[in-house]
């Protein structure tokens, strides 16, 4: 994992440090669970296997929001691959 390309482990911190200002426990939840997702993906070099990368695969080829939002970040953090 570079520290250049955009993973959802710094969404998932970021969602978890709101959490934290907004004081709610289930924000701060979702974020340290999606952090842990792309945690143990990279750690065991699971390519596009676990179930939020599945569910974010199948939301990404149904909305073009979604696809936009992707494209952004990738092109902030200069990494052009799309979800497979």
């Amino acid at each position: 994992m570079r520290w250049n390309e955009w993973h959802h482990l710094y969404l998932g911190l970021g969602i978890a440090i709101a959490g934290c200002f907004l004081k709610n426990l289930i924000i701060i939840g979702i974020g340290l669970g999606i952090a842990l997702d792309d945690w143990i993906q990279h750690y065991f070099k699971i390519e596009g296997k676990t179930p939020l990368h599945i569910v974010y695969v199948w939301i990404y080829k149904k909305s073009g929001l979604i696809r936009k939002i992707n494209k952004w970040f990738d092109d902030i953090f200069k990494h052009k691959g799309l979800p497979k």
